[in-house]
């Protein structure tokens, strides 16, 4: 009974192609899904540890400034300082590139990158139409100026006559 179910599957591939590409497309969809939740897992663990970093960052620098501020009175900007600010900085960036890669930020992106597009497209098309109806307004008042002042030149020989 044990080779009988390990043959089946085998024989059921060979015999329908349909469940051959149901079962590769269901691998594809597997596929994706895992490397999707990967970088989103990867990205979650970057956000935290950029946080994390962050958090020591500003603590060391604040601490040493308090040491500093309680023995000497003064403040210095020293390796310490320059060191937590530095941590600060770098894991500020580090969140940036993190966030900026989430995969939902870059569709939205996307996409208001078409919809700006489209509005684009209708507002220059809409500006076409305003600059022919002005052009045609234009010809047809330049019309009504010389029918007028055919009237006034053609008056003076009317009443000549």
């Amino acid at each position: 009974m044990k080779w009988f179910s390990l043959l089946l599957p085998l024989l059921l591939k060979q015999l329908s192609p349909a469940l051959a590409t149901l079962n590769q497309s269901s691998l594809q969809l597997r596929e994706d899904v895992s490397l999707k939740a990967r970088k989103v897992a990867l990205l979650t663990l970057t956000g935290i540890a950029a946080m994390i970093l962050f958090s020591g960052g500003l603590l060391l620098s604040l601490w040493e400034a308090a040491r500093q501020l309680d023995s000497f009175n003064t403040l210095q900007f020293n390796a310490v300082i320059s060191t937590g600010v530095g941590l600060a900085v770098i894991s500020i960036v580090a969140l940036i590139i993190a966030f900026r890669s989430w995969p939902g930020v870059q569709a939205r992106k996307q996409r208001l990158r078409q919809e700006r597009a489209q509005l684009r497209a209708q507002r220059e098309q809409l500006g076409q139409a305003v600059s022919l109806d002005q052009a045609v307004a234009m010809l047809i008042l330049d019309f009504v100026k010389e029918r007028e002042q055919k009237r006034h030149t053609n008056a003076p020989l009317a009443q000549e006559s």
